[in-house]
């Protein structure tokens, strides 16, 4: 039964231990066994998916795991280091990677104080310019667009940046696509939104 914080903190240590092993220092991403992707994007980028995911739960209990914790911030510092192999190259706006960026940007923020304390500030400038490539044009007019809210508003409480009138047009076209009664259109369409439970109602 979950009736406590404690048993959503296990639930979610259940639910993710078995990544943990994939996650190792020196790298930015992993591939899963036997995974199955949309062919409709590169498997390079479902790899960094792998990686992005299960960060909107594992950035509240890595603070139980420093190992992993510091795991975490070291792939996070390869993956937006220009200069690093395991780079995962810039935001464009219209590439899978687009949708990881606010994972990604949670767990820096739940986990601020750790990374401003650990990380050097050359470092965490290559983070913050990194997140700041959400902010290119995002050429879906869907659900996409949260993630500019999301990363901004990071951006802003984290003190690195981020643009509140990218925020407002953003929230704009969202609300453009709204049908009624809780619904929303998957962009300039009459088909509901697929995401609706989880991305409008959660993000928002």
């Amino acid at each position: 039964p979950l009736h406590k914080k404690e048993d959503y903190v296990k639930l979610a240590e259940g639910l993710a231990k078995p990544l943990y092993k994939y996650y190792k220092k020196g790298e930015s991403f992993f591939e899963l066994p036997n995974a199955v992707w949309p062919q409709y994007y590169e498997l390079y980028h479902a790899n960094i998916e792998s990686f992005a995911r299960p960060l909107w739960s594992l950035s509240s209990i890595a603070d139980r795991d420093e190992v992993l914790r510091e795991t975490i911030i070291d792939m996070i510092q390869n993956g937006t280091d220009p200069s690093c192999s395991e780079y995962w190259g810039n935001i464009d706006g219209d590439c899978q990677i687009t949708v990881e960026v606010p994972a990604i940007a949670w767990f820096i923020f739940v986990q601020r104080d750790y990374l401003k304390e650990k990380v050097e500030p050359k470092a965490q400038k290559m983070i913050a310019a990194w997140l700041q490539g959400i902010n290119c044009k995002i050429s879906r007019e869907n659900n996409w667009q949260f993630f500019g809210i999301i990363v901004n508003a990071i951006l802003i409480a984290m003190d690195w940046g981020g643009d509140r009138e990218i925020i407002l047009d953003r929230w704009r076209i969202v609300d453009s696509h709204y049908l009624g009664s809780g619904w929303y259109s998957d962009g300039r369409t009459k088909q509901k939104d697929y995401y609706i439970a989880f991305v409008y109602h959660f993000y928002s």
